[in-house]
């Protein structure tokens, strides 16, 4: 919302709201339901009113967000499941929780969210949390084509699911193909230029006819975009950013500094799907209490208190402790094979 009426009763705009010298004190509504609105600022730098509780003008509220791409999806959703015999609605409201559904299908009891663009953590915590306080299944879609062009992004991190078998998963609808994918097996730590992950794909006649769920079928996909980095410019890039001074002076203080960290650490672009840390970043507090001596247990309890974590709505396990294995996995793989090439290399200099 760009536009909140201000205490004089007048409609006043985001952004000249920061020329004001006051702006800070004054109180700001919104123009359908009265509610007070807040002051924000985007990532991009640009000013927005924002309610703190949903507002009460839904079918306002729902339009201004709408877009080209979000109706057409909607309409592939209703469109497969009628084709079911499926009572299918879009935009339905529910007044007790005052919040809209993208689809809602009766007879299933369920809601279906597809989301296009960015959504915090706290919003997806909170309409979920709704909907099941009425008994109601949320399945949360994806627009494909977001998540493979920007993938492991920091609103994708927070769309993350659990299935009943421990495996993280994204499901994601292609408008276009008017399909519904799964990736899941979506590994904890990896290599941007090296990613594995299970995929499943089903039209949207099939999911719906399969009780909007996946079948146990899938094929494996490994994705190779870009070469190891350069490790003595990955260094210096490094020791001259602003943003990693604190943690290069946490590892510091652990006794550690970043030219000690095996070459790989820095060369390969290791990417944490579930912390905010960097994936190097991860590692090398892995390396920095493995030097200490810890044991595995305590290494692993050390981590978690170390790293910056993304807020998941839609996991209570402990992923903490997920990211913590994952490394130190990950590490002794690395740090084993390094041995072993090592051998390797001594053995053909003793046989010259």
């Amino acid at each position: 919302m760009y536009a909140a009426y201000g205490e004089n009763g007048l409609l006043i705009y985001a952004e000249q709201v920061t020329q004001l010298s006051n702006g800070n004190t004054l109180q700001f509504f919104c123009p359908e339901c009265r509610q007070r609105v807040y002051l924000k600022c985007s990532r991009r730098g640009k000013y927005y009113f924002a309610h703190k509780q949903a507002c009460r003008s839904q079918p306002i509220r729902r339009d201004y967000a709408e877009t080209q791409r979000h109706k057409q999806a909607k309409d592939v959703i209703v469109s497969a499941c009628q084709h079911h015999g499926l009572q299918a609605f879009s935009e339905y409201y529910w007044e007790e929780i005052q919040q809209t559904a993208d689809i809602y299908v009766p007879s299933a009891r369920l809601v279906i969210e597809f989301q296009h663009s960015p959504i915090s953590s706290s919003e997806l915590r909170a309409r979920t949390w709704s909907y099941q306080r009425l008994g109601l299944t949320v399945i949360w879609l994806m627009d494909a084509e977001s998540v493979r062009s920007q993938f492991g992004t920091s609103w994708q991190q927070t769309m993350l699911q659990l299935n009943p078998y421990h495996e993280l998963y994204w499901q994601m609808l292609d408008v276009q193909r008017k399909r519904v994918i799964e990736w899941r097996q979506l590994a904890v730590l990896y290599r941007k230029n090296h990613r594995a992950h299970l995929s499943e794909s089903l039209s949207l006649e099939e999911w719906v006819a399969n009780n909007f769920r996946f079948p146990r079928r899938s094929q494996k996909v490994c994705v190779k975009r870009a070469s190891a980095t350069c490790y003595q410019r990955q260094l210096r890039q490094l020791l001259n950013a602003p943003t990693y001074r604190q943690s290069l002076q946490a590892l510091y203080q652990a006794g550690t500094i970043l030219q000690e960290l095996p070459e790989w650490v820095l060369c390969e672009q290791w990417q944490c799907l579930l912390t905010k840390s960097p994936g190097w970043l991860v590692l090398a507090w892995v390396y920095a209490l493995t030097m200490k001596g810890e044991s595995d247990e305590a290494l692993l309890q050390q981590l978690a208190d170390v790293l910056e974590w993304v807020d998941l709505p839609f996991i209570d396990a402990n992923s903490c402790r997920w990211v913590a294995q994952a490394a130190l996995n990950v590490y002794k793989e690395h740090e084993s094979c390094t041995a072993e090439q090592n051998c390797v290399t001594l053995r053909k200099q003793i046989d010259k």
